[in-house]
């Protein structure tokens, strides 16, 4: 799921379909919480990604007991000044593995798909992930250790066309 939106009770999705390798093995093994952990992280490798462009990305999480409150996972792309280029926010596994369904020791493999927006300048940009509890006004779960609520997955460069 790249986009999703509501308009009443139908909801219109966009989906990526990304058929290439996922070739950057990312092993952040970071405690988000109490209880989850991002173990892996993977996308693929470019040369450069343009405007239009889908980021796909692959999070594998687990969990060490089960979950009361359902957490959302937030990608977003910031650039070289801190700000929010692009976004994306939903459920684990566009939105059908909400987090109180996970079992403690279950690998949970989250797909996701960023677009990237069709006005980007030639810039270097970072990745960032992270969890948030919609019921809690959007508070984000501490990273354990940094106290940070965000973590770097990866630099992303935007090349022209």
């Amino acid at each position: 799921v790249v986009d999703s939106v509501w308009y009443g009770d139908v909801r219109l999705v966009q989906y990526a379909a990304h058929s290439g390798a996922f070739d950057i093995m990312l092993e952040p093994n970071v405690r988000i919480g109490d209880h989850i952990t991002l173990a892996e992280a993977s996308l693929p490798r470019t040369d450069g990604w343009q405007p239009g462009d889908v980021v796909p990305v692959a999070l594998h999480w687990q969990t060490a007991a089960l979950l009361e409150d359902s957490y959302r996972v937030f990608l977003q792309l910031i650039d070289e000044d801190g700000n929010l280029v692009a976004a994306r926010d939903g459920e684990p596994i566009g939105w059908t593995r909400p987090t109180p369904t996970w079992q403690p020791g279950e690998t949970i493999i989250d797909r996701h798909g960023l677009l990237l927006p069709g006005n980007l300048a030639t810039s270097n940009l970072t990745l960032i992930v992270g969890l948030y509890n919609p019921s809690s006004n959007g508070a984000r779960l501490p990273s354990v250790g940094d106290n940070a609520d965000t973590f770097e997955l990866a630099p992303l460069t935007i090349t022209e066309g």
